[in-house]
């Protein structure tokens, strides 16, 4: 072959070359390391997409659950709150068996469901965030990892389009739904577009046929936000060494507070000690909702506001001394109260040391017209409490609202207990799922209302409550 030819020869192949390296890597139109490119339609497109991102996802673990991670700059992780909480810690693993153990949340935005994990030193590369610039109809792709891991995780595909934009205008956030398929464990993963750029991170169905996913902007303003301390308090499992003996406020007999306990390898038998005159109330569940323990004083209680339980009462060992066993590998949470009317003060002893839970929103003053912000943590169960100053024959118009979770409200009256005379309000085909509570409310009589807020999925979320004149 003559030098012409072989000159001519080269030139093509880098001309090939080149043309290859803009299509697959998008490397020609300045779009930089994140992209994996705009590649030709057709099956080969997902196949490159996952190529390209897979190895910049993690498998998320933990105590209760799995799902998926999307590593940005400064080694760190970025996935739905709902995936790790309530934990300080998680267990995360990248494709190819590269571990990160016990690695720590830094935080978590509870309006827009994102938490930030880390950081981890790895070789791996970290995906930038960026703003979808499609329209509808475009291609689309979800990359995580299944709720099911027999060995090591292996990220999945799949592929839809832009079905439509929702904005959820009183929260200031954006998801893109599709109908690319979300299933269990892929919760946190990454949205991609056809040029191979995370445009937005997957957390809900909708619809049982639709994925919504937080879209770039937002994410990137809420890994800010946590990054710099300016989200809203996560507050985890106590993951610290507890304490054998405290003392804590107890507001009311329907406000117990929350003591937590968390076994190894094998069960934890506990002695809990609380002053028998202040007639204590004692329940002790698993983070599942099983009872371990339930004393006669705490299922009078349940009768007496209509929520009994119809269990049986474990006895005591003697007035005011409690011991029940908690199985292996168990989150408790402990609940203390007593049936004393009005603010009473308990200290307790414990033969093992206990974590502790204050829930920091109880009790605030509502108005007419003004709109308050809060927080249901993983280890409330009877949600925030709030008191509205009524006149009878007063009517008001009552919202609660979340961006991301499932929440109701409860009214009750003046001098009631139970459900005498408590108004109960749940979805109201409100917001982006149709979850939030809104209903109007008359006052039977006058006097200090009780609006109580809860999570009605019993997960972790921020809310807003408002008030208004009907």
């Amino acid at each position: 072959m003559n030098r012409s030819v072989v000159a001519v020869a080269v030139a093509i192949t880098l001309v090939l070359s080149a043309s290859l390296a803009t299509a697959v890597f998008g490397l020609a139109d300045g779009r930089g390391p994140g992209d994996c490119g705009r590649v030709p339609a057709g099956p080969v497109v997902a196949t490159r997409v996952l190529q390209c991102i897979a190895p910049s996802l993690a498998f998320v673990e933990t105590g209760l659950g799995t799902g998926s991670a999307i590593l940005v700059e400064g080694g760190f992780l970025v996935t739905n709150a709902h995936v790790v909480e309530p934990f300080a810690h998680v267990d995360v693993v990248f494709e190819g068996g590269e571990r990160h153990d016990d690695l720590p949340v830094v935080g978590a935005d509870l309006v827009a469901d994102i938490a930030v994990l880390g950081p981890v030193d790895t070789e791996r590369r970290p995906l930038p965030i960026a703003d979808f610039e499609g329209a509808k109809g475009d291609d689309l792709f979800l990359v995580g990892f299944p709720g099911e891991v027999d060995d090591e995780p292996e990220a999945t595909i799949s592929r839809g389009i832009l079905s439509r934009t929702r904005s959820v205008e009183d929260f200031g956030l954006t998801f893109f739904q599709t109908d690319a398929s979300i299933g269990g464990g892929q919760s946190g993963g990454a949205l991609v577009d056809d040029r191979g750029r995370v445009v937005g991170v997957s957390g809900f169905s909708f619809a049982e046929q639709f994925a919504l996913a937080l879209s770039g902007g937002d994410t990137r303003s809420s890994i800010q936000r946590i990054t710099g301390g300016d989200a809203d308090g996560y507050v985890p499992f106590p993951d610290g060494p507890g304490a054998t003996s405290g003392e804590f406020e107890v507001a009311d007999p329907e406000a117990p507070q929350v003591l937590t306990v968390r076994t190894g390898d094998e069960p934890e038998t506990i002695r809990l000690t609380l002053p028998a005159e202040l007639d204590p109330t004692l329940m002790v569940v698993g983070w599942m909702g099983e009872v371990f323990f339930q004393n006669q004083a705490v299922l009078d209680l349940l009768e007496e506001v209509g929520e009994g339980s119809g269990g049986e009462a474990d006895d005591p060992v003697s007035p005011g001394v409690f011991e029940f066993e908690v199985p292996e590998e168990t989150y408790a949470l402990i609940f203390v109260g007593s049936r004393r009317p009005g603010a009473t003060k308990l200290r307790y002893v414990s033969s093992v040391p206990l974590g502790r839970y204050d829930d920091t929103d109880e009790g605030r003053r509502l108005r007419r017209g003004q709109r308050l912000e809060g927080v249901l943590d993983s280890l409330e169960v009877h949600g925030d409490s709030f008191v509205l100053d009524l006149d009878e024959g007063d009517e008001v118009e009552i919202h609660a609202s979340s961006a991301t979770g499932d929440v109701g409200f409860a009214v009750r009256a003046p001098g009631r207990r139970g459900d005498e005379e408590e108004t109960f309000v749940d979805d109201s085909d409100e917001g982006l799922f149709g979850f939030d509570a809104k209903e109007k409310f008359t006052a039977k009589r006058s006097g200090a209302h009780r609006v109580t807020v809860y999570s009605a999925d019993g997960r972790a979320t921020a809310y807003a409550l408002e008030v208004e004149p009907a």
